[in-house]
Parts: structure tokens; C-alpha cells; sequence
């Protein structure tokens, strides 16, 4: 097992930078956060399991009671909100300013779709089609490359069996799909049918 870069001097580890340097989060493979311009891991079962429940639905606002039902399940610490807004700060200390910002109706990741590398994957596989279907089969294959370099890993294997880590490896295996099944339709338009055997 190769260890991770850092560890041994008390560093959270650095992941390889993703194909797209607009990610802020990622959770295709470690989930991590760019700081300073590269992707550090997150440290803490409770803070990535935060994390992924808040970037499933980036812009969109989470309540406090079903934060702590993602991050702790049946097993709630004695003190749910004050556990809660600790995660929080900690995710604070490595977002950008005012993220995760809270409102009225909870908590919400105040990022774009394309700096949170599943939806981005999502985006991707809708252009690639959009490409497909105007007659552009090559700009498919292209789009479809590109965005498996969102890929690092297998999304979720950090996660403890959750809601989260579920809902995050059906869609990232649905979005995965997704592309292989417009690789095939753009390289057999090319004429590319040695990639269909």
C-alpha cells in the first residue's frame, strides 16, 4: 500500500489535481477540498460524510435534523445541533468564504454545479449528448474523455455504509453510465467499431 503523500509529516494528504482546476470538491475516488490550489483529502468520517450530504445538492439548503441524521444515523452524539455546527466550522476553515453559509432553512453548499466534481460529471454527460444529437460525435467523444478524468477512485469507498455514501455511488455510477453509453453511440458515428467489440 503506498502511503499517502504528507502523512509522515502530519499533513492532511494531497491528491493528484483533477483534469477540471475549477473543482473545489470532489468525491469521485478521496474526497477532498482545494486549498491554496490543490486538492488536500478531507480527515474525519464525520466531516467527508458532511461534506458528500451538503455536495449531493450543491446551492441547495439541508436542515440541521437532516445533516445529523446523515452524518451520525442511529446513533446521534448527546448534543446533535452543537456536534453539528462543529462539523460545520471545520468544513468553514477549508471552504471559501461564507461556505457553507446558514439560512432560514438550513445549511447549504454555496458552490456552482461545475466546482463539485459529480455534477460536473452530470453537466458533462448532458453536453456530450447535446453534441451527439447535433450531429458533433468526435465533440462527444471529447466531453466524455475529458470528464472521466473527474474520476480518482471508487466514489464512496471512504464512507461508512450511509444514505450519503449510497446516494453518491448510485449516481456516480449512473452519471458513469451514462457515459460509456454516448462513447459508444459517438465512436460507432465515427465509424469506430473495433470499440463496440
Amino acid at each position: 500500500m503506498v502511503p499517502d503523500p504528507g502523512r509522515s509529516h502530519g499533513r492532511p494528504p494531497v491528491i493528484p489535481a483533477a483534469a477540471d482546476e475549477t473543482l473545489v470538491v470532489t468525491r469521485l475516488g478521496r474526497i477532498a477540498l482545494r486549498r491554496d490550489a490543490e486538492l488536500v483529502a478531507l480527515p474525519g468520517t464525520r466531516a467527508r460524510l458532511l461534506l458528500v450530504a451538503l455536495a449531493l445538492r450543491p446551492g441547495r439548503s439541508r436542515s440541521a435534523a437532516v445533516l445529523i441524521e446523515d452524518v451520525w444515523g442511529d446513533a446521534p452524539p448527546r448534543s446533535p445541533m452543537n456536534a453539528l455546527h462543529t462539523q460545520i466550522s471545520r468544513l468553514r476553515a477549508g471552504l471559501p468564504e461564507g461556505v457553507p453559509p446558514a439560512g432560514p432553512a438550513g445549511y447549504r453548499l454555496a458552490l456552482g454545479p461545475e466546482q463539485v466534481d459529480l455534477t460536473a460529471a452530470r453537466h458533462s454527460a448532458r453536453r456530450a449528448g447535446a453534441a451527439l444529437a447535433a450531429g458533433d460525435p468526435a465533440g462527444a467523444v471529447a466531453i466524455v474523455e475529458q470528464a472521466r478524468g473527474l474520476w480518482s477512485g471508487e466514489p464512496g469507498a471512504e464512507l461508512p455504509p450511509s444514505e450519503p455514501a449510497t446516494e453518491l455511488a448510485d449516481l456516480a455510477a449512473e452519471y458513469a453510465g451514462e457515459l460509456d453509453d454516448i462513447e459508444r453511440s459517438a465512436r460507432a458515428a465515427c465509424g469506430e467499431f473495433e470499440f463496440l467489440q
